[in-house]
């Protein structure tokens, strides 16, 4: 079993490096996610960076536009686990990602879904101004769970 090691130095060379088994599993969905531009051809830059990463909080930047695009490898039965507040009580990747297009994977099954940011939020904060609750994660985070079957999610594999 993967664990993160803090006394390892340095910013490391993937997720599995910084965040032990949570990070296996994202970097997995980054390899299915690249698999996929490979095949069908969609230009992508992997952002490995600590600036990147950290700050900005996307993974790549994606076709002739450079779109900043991040993945998450989320899904559970249909639904994306979406994060309104992390762990330690900040606001969640869904407010702090600078990226424009999610690709969500669904590891299991090698389902991708792609959907932009904007129609993301407006529609969380819909379901929120009509009584939808977050849900508080084993880890502490604060989520909601979305289907894959609302319209402005794309299934693409």
């Amino acid at each position: 079993m993967l664990h993160a090691d803090p006394s390892r130095p340095g910013w490391g060379k993937n997720s599995a490096y910084r965040h032990g088994i949570q990070g296996q599993k994202g970097d997995d969905g980054e390899r299915i996610v690249e698999q996929y531009f490979d095949e069908h051809g969609i230009s992508y830059t992997a952002l490995t960076d600590r600036y990147s990463q950290a700050t900005l909080k996307i993974d790549y930047h994606i076709g002739e536009s450079n779109t900043p695009m991040d993945v998450k490898t989320n899904i559970f039965k249909g639904y994306l686990a979406v994060e309104l507040h992390n762990s330690k009580g900040g606001l969640g990747w869904l407010h702090t990602s600078t990226a424009e297009v999610i690709y969500a994977v669904d590891r299991d099954y090698h389902l991708i879904y792609t959907y932009g940011m904007d129609d993301m939020k407006a529609h969380v904060a819909h379901i929120m101004s009509r009584g939808k609750k977050a849900k508080q994660a084993k880890n502490g985070a604060y989520l909601v769970w979305i289907s894959v079957n609302t319209p402005f999610i794309k299934h693409l594999k």
